[in-house]
């Protein structure tokens, strides 16, 4: 089952299109739509707006099932409350701008959807492309160590997959900056080869559980001693429609806005943006 949580606004009717998208994909044929009522938009404005949320999910051959939640405590732990212990489950939410010094996770209800919901997987949207409709047609998967676990996100990709024309596999190395400065040519190139080693496997798992071709797939390893500026220049350079990441405890538990990578990505993409949640295992 597909959980879309909505508040109404322009940017969350941006993410129901994702959501909508993913359940034709995944094959479901429901998409459960949570409100929880914490009086920042009018009844009467929010009913306005969900009649058009419903039609456009009926007008997609899905049937809405609609849950209205009383706010008990926070909006995050009133809707994880409701939620059922079902791994096979997905947790569709929307990451927006809270003000120039707040950024888009810390403090949000997107990051306490993410660390809080261990029932199953949450994913949290970005949109920037509005126009794309929630069809992600080149994908860019970033992978640090092992921050890429594979079962859960091709379960997640699998939502995607009809539609994917290019899934780009960029392995970035991370470096000291005075090491990295100071690497010789001969060295960097055998850090790269290792890196392209360790992505066959993420390769090959990907292209049989997406039903991929080996042209639709493709991989890039980069030594850097930034993941987000690397993370960024790429997705810019091959037009990616949306960058995809797994976003575990210890990076999401660095609440400084300069030292949060996903908070950089969230903030300086071109792109939209998908984060899902995984341990540091």
């Amino acid at each position: 089952m597909i959980y879309l949580a909505y508040d109404g606004s322009l940017h969350s009717d941006w993410v129901a299109r994702y959501a909508m998208n993913m359940a034709t994909n995944i094959g479901v044929k429901e998409l459960h739509i949570l409100y929880v009522e914490d009086g920042k938009m009018s009844r009467s404005k929010f009913d306005e707006k969900l009649k058009a949320l419903v039609d456009e999910v009926e007008q997609r051959n899905l049937e809405p099932f609609v849950s209205i939640l009383p706010l008990k405590g926070n909006v995050s732990s009133s809707i994880i409350n409701h939620l059922p212990q079902n791994s096979q489950c997905f947790l569709i939410a929307g990451a927006r701008s809270h003000g120039h010094l707040k950024g888009f996770l810390s403090g949000s209800i997107a990051e306490k959807l993410l660390i809080k919901n261990k029932s199953f997987s949450t994913i949290i949207f970005r949109v920037t492309r509005p126009g794309l409709l929630g069809v992600a047609k080149n994908i860019l998967i970033p992978t640090a160590k092992n921050h890429l676990h594979l079962q859960q996100a091709s379960s997640i990709l699998k939502g995607f997959a009809p539609g994917i024309s290019e899934l780009r596999l960029l392995h970035i190395k991370k470096l000291f900056s005075l090491f990295f400065r100071n690497l010789s040519p001969k060295r960097a190139e055998r850090f790269r080869k290792k890196s392209l080693q360790d992505l066959e496997e993420v390769s090959s798992f990907m292209k049989a559980s997406l039903d991929l071709g080996d042209h639709q797939i493709k991989t890039h390893a980069q030594l850097s001693n930034s993941l987000s500026k690397e993370v960024i220049l790429f997705a810019n350079k091959w037009h990616s429609d949306l960058i995809f990441m797994g976003a575990p405890d210890s990076y999401l538990n660095r609440h400084s806005f300069f030292g949060n990578l996903f908070e950089q990505i969230l903030r300086r993409s071109n792109c939209d943006v998908a984060l899902y949640h995984t341990s540091d295992k």
